[in-house]
């Protein structure tokens, strides 16, 4: 890998961004293009599906407050 490859292109942090906070790793995974296409297919998909119990529990909560 070239020295001048900037860093937070790097699998590492671009792995470690997906743990830490999925939406910047979800970008530079897209934006870098380090896996193939089909692996962020599958990460992305399931970065989607682990957050609908949290936006279907958002939404009951929302709807559940009467103003």
């Amino acid at each position: 890998m070239p020295d001048n490859y900037p860093y937070y292109y790097r699998t590492w942090f671009v792995v470690f961004m997906l743990i830490l906070f999925f939406p910047v790793g979800f970008i530079l995974m897209w934006k870098g293009n380090k896996f193939r296409k089909t692996g962020r297919i599958v990460i992305s998909a399931f970065g989607l599906l682990s957050l609908y119990p949290f936006l279907l529990r958002i939404k009951k909560l929302t709807s559940s407050q009467k103003i």
